[in-house]
């Protein structure tokens, strides 16, 4: 027999005071990841998605992603995406969304990605072992008295991919703004001036070289 003790002395990822809620789980099949999306964003919900077959493309804050079999992808709230962008290649995924979630390393609700890190995130060895936490929450969320023990659930496979990030997560690609961006940034910014060409592309110039 063996018999492994847990460790009493472990420091939570979730912040005090807070309750996270399941809000919903779905499976998306490669019959539906074919449909056109729209980009959209949520106000109050994390949202967890892992590539169980195939490949797609995915539009996060504008950005083009391509994520396979055996990724997570991590959206925090208010991040816009477009689910499927482009018609995939079978692609199927699992989501699972939570409301009310605070990480205690992380001073924003409802966010389970730290700002340094890309939202798509390989979990490598750990891919069955997830995609089978999800499944668990799919099978409690429609079994009558599941609901508890489906929350519970999504909560573990929070912790587990806290772990993840910490030890898979892969540095957010720096954005490269485009022209047509830096001069409106540079007119929101001094809008009430006289502002000549000239000046604008002093600007472009210097937020292109580092300046």
């Amino acid at each position: 027999m063996l018999q492994y003790f847990v460790e009493r002395n472990f420091k939570s990822v979730f912040g005090r005071g807070y309750t996270p809620r399941l809000e919903y789980i779905c499976n998306v099949d490669a019959t539906v990841t074919t449909m056109p999306r729209t980009m959209h964003e949520h106000k109050n919900l994390v949202e967890i998605l892992i590539v169980d077959d195939g490949a797609g493309i995915f539009i996060i804050d504008g950005e083009r992603y391509t994520a396979k079999k055996g990724d997570l992808i991590l959206y925090n709230s208010g991040t816009v995406h477009d689910e499927f962008g482009g018609s995939g290649n079978d692609l199927s995924t699992y989501c699972v969304a939570l409301s009310n979630l605070k990480l205690a390393e992380l001073k924003t609700v409802n966010k389970i990605l730290p700002d340094k890190y890309s939202p798509i995130l390989p979990s490598g060895e750990y891919f069955d072992e997830l995609l089978n936490v999800f499944r668990a929450i799919e099978r409690e969320s429609y079994r009558s008295g599941g609901a508890e023990t489906a929350n519970l659930l999504a909560l573990a496979l929070v912790a587990k991919i806290c772990s993840l990030i910490k030890t898979h997560g892969q540095p957010r690609r720096e954005k490269i703004p485009s022209v047509s961006r830096l001069a409106r940034n540079f007119i929101d910014k001094h809008y009430t001036e006289n502002i000549r060409l000239e000046d604008i592309k002093i600007y472009q110039k210097c937020r292109s070289c580092g300046s």
